[in-house]
């Protein structure tokens, strides 16, 4: 199970139902469905410019830009864009863009906030930042800071057993 399906398995995502990842998961949908092709290959080429902001807000900053696979219980993983220390605390990185700020407020859409605490949960880091890149109405970087919370993170840290739906992971 990775960070990416967790917003599905949850209910959480716009492109997913856990249904879905259901059914992604067991084989019986393709992985990609081909759509938004468009947008994937905008996060693509323009998540490493994404990460240079990012860093370039941060002096100080030590991060490893490459995604490092973070295993948890032999069944979990996440590969974060990036991992690394600032002001003493380890963190995980997440690159993202969009084409507006209309699911974004005072913290990331909760697709993306189930990302971030599956991938801090997988690498055992209490702390995870997320920057993303939006078209419009003008084009501008805006980035976030999460913090482990214990009352969230209890739903994130679940067993294979424990998935809704049903879900079986082998």
């Amino acid at each position: 199970m990775t960070a990416s399906k967790v917003a599905g398995v949850l209910g959480l995502s716009k492109w997913a139902s856990p249904y879905s990842t259901w059914l992604r998961m067991k084989g019986l949908l393709p992985s990609d469905d081909g759509r938004n092709a468009d947008d994937k290959a905008r996060g693509h080429y323009l998540e490493d410019g994404v990460t240079r902001w990012w860093v370039d807000q941060h002096p100080g900053v030590s991060i490893d830009g490459t995604q490092t696979v973070f295993d948890r219980d032999g069944w979990a993983s996440s590969t974060p864009d990036a991992h690394g220390e600032l002001d003493g605390e380890t963190f995980v990185f997440d690159a993202k863009t969009d084409e507006s700020e209309d699911d974004w407020g005072d913290e990331p859409p909760a697709y993306y906030l189930a990302q971030l605490y599956w991938q801090m949960w997988c690498a055992d880091v209490k702390v995870a930042y997320i920057a993303c890149l939006f078209g419009r109405p003008h084009m501008r970087f805006r980035e976030w800071r999460v913090e482990w919370d214990e009352q969230v993170g209890a739903g994130i840290g679940f067993r294979p057993e424990q998935l809704p739906g049903g879900f079986a992971v082998q």
